[in-house]
């Protein structure tokens, strides 16, 4: 949006890329106006490159190490290359902190969710497990009772590991949500499916 933007305003437009956060996972998105069926991630960040190229925003893929200023430039260094520029706009988006487990990959998008704001309304009256060690997952896990009552609460850390206060439990259990101060050792599912989680308790 940035490139768009600023490419139309005449500025010539370079986008560094190292293909990385939740624009490249397979993930079908409902709430964003104008796809009224909704529209996969992947495919709307290729229609977003594509409408900033109309407007000549050129883009390369490399990663950025360092930035540093030098008679009022910017000195970018890539991995591949150096790049220089008057402006910098840091548009990194989110990096997802996932459970780690054989095939995980298989399951994003499909029936393992990391928004609740996009992926809630897909658990309506589902029997679903949120991962989560500190109060933000626990919190998190309050508000999908907005979707449904079948909720447990799975911490994939040892218990003198977890960052969730006593407050926090004690609203799990206010609500009849199970904690299960474990970690995962494997899951089971048949195709995108996640069917059944193993924790090593």
């Amino acid at each position: 949006s940035a490139a768009i933007y600023l490419a139309r305003y005449r500025r010539t437009v370079l986008v560094i890329d190292n293909h990385d956060g939740r624009s490249t996972y397979p993930q079908h998105n409902d709430n964003y106006l104008g796809f009224p069926e909704g529209i996969d991630a992947r495919e709307l960040r290729v229609l977003g490159k594509k409408q900033a190229k109309r407007f000549d925003a050129e883009f390369i893929t490399d990663t950025i190490e360092s930035v540093s200023k030098k008679d009022q430039l910017f000195q970018i260094q890539g991995k591949s290359e150096s790049y220089t520029a008057k402006t910098i706009i840091f548009a990194t988006g989110v990096t997802d902190i996932l459970p780690s487990f054989q095939n995980a990959e298989s399951y994003f998008g499909h029936s393992m969710f990391w928004c609740i704001i996009c992926d809630g309304y897909k658990a309506i009256d589902k029997k679903i497990v949120i991962v989560g060690n500190n109060d933000e997952a626990v919190q998190t896990c309050l508000q999908f009772l907005n979707y449904t009552k079948q909720i447990e609460f799975v911490t994939n850390c040892v218990a003198e590991q977890c960052g969730i206060s006593p407050e926090k439990l004690k609203l799990l259990e206010k609500y009849h949500i199970p904690c299960h101060m474990a970690t995962i050792i494997g899951v089971e599912g048949t195709e995108n499916q996640l069917t059944k989680m193993y924790l090593n308790n």
